[in-house]
């Protein structure tokens, strides 16, 4: 038992704990106090920070009379660059000082500035095969530590000496690739030999270039893909030597024929290039890479969970002869391990669907334009594990069709990898398979951003939905990093009026659509998301910080809701979502619902205007905070005097109007 009759434990910061290069700001701590004896409350914390584990010199230290426990300021300023720190606290109780916390290393990662490299690639188009890259370089001795800061226009998957950097998929995430980037560093200092070492680098398309978006546009945020990496080693006798990314890389192409998010892969195995990714390869017949021109300042460290394996599913299959349905027991967002025995040359193709049509036929339709299709050529006689790079699937069932032998197949679960945090069991199997599958619509649905779905050609951050499910996602997983860098591209893409896109990243403002009908920006419930989100991380995980991020972005929503009424009382009727999909809606017209668009939009803006209101109060303004509440308040009078039989005659209506404290 410690003094204070507590333990101190779980000690974190505003990042993900098992990110190495975190920003260069200052550092926000949280801790957990877990009781010994019972009646015992923090009167007081002291937190130290020190450059060695052992905390035998103590760099920075701070200790304050205050029970606060949640982003606590940590001592030293800002993290930087290259800078490594460790922390821990220890608490004060009516008992006394507890023992020390477990510690808390964090490591500062570069700036934009100090990037050397150049982004590289080659004059590939979009759906051509994935490109490679290599470069050959020497280590006169041991290394004492080693760190690649890498990122891409496109996906990469970056290797030192054939084994790979990160257990990771699909970096650098999807992003407001417009303005942000994310910049990951990785600790490689185990992978560095002495001698002849070498970085590969496959790049593919992605959501950069790839087919994205329902309308199937390629190029959306540019024609050609980059990668820009620099890996930096420190020797243990002090010197340092730095890799960067330039002309000298080579480029080539090889087994991986075509990669696409929506379509799936194509691995042509007998046009590999064994030993590419190791020292000693011959690529004298390989091109210099191109260099192109990128803009640092879009480089952003990364802040929220890269994108794992969370499961491997077992798959069940049945054969047909002709076919092999595999059926993975629930859908999930990922792809088919497959094992095959076969002969060089032979075809295997891997379809993937969520259900199946009479006759356990795949249902594809409900697809749409993405193909789903994962496509192999063998090359070699025996047995061969396939698995596709570079995309993932939304899907339960895989049929495979080959002349090869069919061994095995897993399925392979991914998600972004932020911790599960609650969990659910009860005597009612139904409420078990209920929060069951809840959680794996998030986690199928939570690869890099929200997600409406995981399987057809759209897959896009709907605002309408992240605000919804927030709260059910932040009380299933730890999503505070996953929401905190999703809501900056929100601010990111945020038109210059202060309307708010329905998807973000905003793909759908690079193509808008063709009917005048729609507008699909500004528009209520979906829009709303950049009040909700930030306030439903705030109500559940005490995140202050979260609101002083977004409040600039909250502010500019509200006030263009106000600007849009030009003085009239409610908002100007104009296309809206509404109740989408009410049931009985028509099936082309899904915004027609029973409620009342206008109602609805109205709402919205009184909820946001009301939920802004409380944010100023907490980390904001008074004079606005009495201003927004006033705006809120109006609207909510004016749609009760107005409008209250939506109210009395719809359920969406009611709901809303005792949700929003509008009755």
């Amino acid at each position: 038992m410690s003094d204070a009759g507590v333990m101190v434990s779980d000690l974190r910061s505003q990042f993900p704990t098992d990110l190495t290069g975190v920003p260069n700001v200052e550092v926000l701590l949280s801790w957990t106090v877990e009781g010994v004896v019972s009646g015992l409350s923090q009167r007081a914390y002291e937190i130290e920070v020190s450059t060695d584990p052992d905390f035998e010199s103590v760099s920075f230290s701070t200790k304050s009379e205050s029970d606060q426990q949640l982003e606590v300021t940590a001592p030293g300023g800002p993290i930087g660059e290259r800078e490594a720190r460790y922390y821990r606290v220890r608490i004060e109780t009516e008992r006394g000082w507890s023992g020390w916390s477990p510690t808390l290393f964090l490591e500062g990662s570069i700036s934009p500035s100090s990037m050397r490299a150049k982004a590289i690639g080659d004059d590939s188009k979009h759906s051509e095969p994935v490109t490679l890259l290599r470069k050959e370089f020497e280590v006169p001795s041991s290394v004492a530590s080693a760190r690649l800061h890498i990122s891409a226009e496109g996906l990469y998957e970056a290797q030192l000496n054939g084994v790979g950097v990160a257990d990771e998929h699909l970096n650098p995430g999807w992003t407001a690739y417009d303005s942000r980037f994310n910049l990951a560093t990785f600790d490689v200092t185990n992978q560095i030999l002495t001698g002849a070492n070498c970085l590969s680098i496959e790049l593919a398309d992605g959501w950069f270039r790839g087919k994205m978006g329902f309308m199937n546009k390629y190029d959306n945020y540019g024609e050609h893909t980059s990668v820009i990496a620099q890996l930096e080693m420190v020797l243990e006798n002090g010197d340092r030597l730095d890799l960067v990314t330039d002309s000298s890389f080579k480029v080539g192409q090889g087994s991986v024929r075509f990669a696409d998010i929506y379509d799936g892969c194509t691995i042509d195995l007998t046009k590999d290039q064994p030993g590419w990714r190791l020292a000693g390869f011959d690529d004298s017949t390989w091109q210099s890479a191109t260099e192109r021109e990128f803009d640092l300042k879009k480089l952003s460290a990364r802040i929220s969970e890269p994108i794992r394996t969370i499961h491997e599913f077992p798959m069940k299959p049945k054969d047909f002869g002709d076919r092999v349905l595999l059926d993975a027991s629930q859908n999930i967002s990922g792809w088919v391990r497959l094992v095959v025995d076969g002969k060089k040359g032979q075809k295997v193709v891997i379809r993937h669907a969520e259900v199946l049509e009479p006759g356990e036929q795949l249902h594809t339709k409900a697809l749409r334009d993405a193909k789903a299709t994962d496509e192999y050529v063998l090359a070699e006689d025996g047995r061969t594990v396939l698995e596709p790079k570079f995309t993932f699937h939304g899907f339960q069932y895989a049929e495979v069709v080959t002349d090869a032998e069919f061994v095995s197949a897993e399925a392979i679960a991914i998600s972004s990898d932020a911790p599960t945090r609650s969990f659910f069991s009860s005597s009612d199997t139904r409420l078990n398979k209920l929060h069951n599958n809840v959680y794996w619509s998030q986690r199928d649905n939570f690869v890099g951003v929200p997600t409406d779905c995981p399987q057809r050609d759209e897959r896009l951050g709907w605002t309408g939905d992240a605000q919804a499910f927030s709260y059910a996602a932040n009380t299933l997983v730890e999503t505070e990093a996953f929401w905190r860098s999703w809501l900056i591209d929100l601010e990111l893409d945020q038109e210059e009026n202060g309307d708010v896109g329905a998807v973000i990243p905003d793909l759908l403002k690079k193509h808008p659509l063709p009917s005048d009908e729609w507008i699909m920006t500004g528009r209520a419930g979906w829009a709303d998301a950049a009040t909700i989100v930030p306030v439903s991380v705030y109500e559940r995980f005490g995140s202050e910080q979260i609101l002083r991020q977004q409040l600039n972005s909250m502010r500019r929503w509200v006030d263009a809701l106000h600007n849009r009424r030009e003085g009239q009382k409610y908002l100007p009727t104009q296309f809206q979502f509404g109740d989408w999909c009410d049931p009985d809606a028509p099936s082309d017209r899904p915004w027609e619902a029973k409620v009342s668009a206008d109602y609805v939009a109205n709402a919205f803006f009184a909820h946001s205007a009301d939920l802004l209101a409380k944010v100023e109060s907490l980390v904001g303004d008074q004079d606005r905070q009495n201003y927004y509440q006033q705006l809120a308040d109006e609207i909510k009078q004016n749609l009760w005097t107005d409008m209250r039989d939506q109210a009395w005659n719809t359920t969406a209506g009611g709901a809303m109007a005792l949700e929003f404290g509008i009755v």
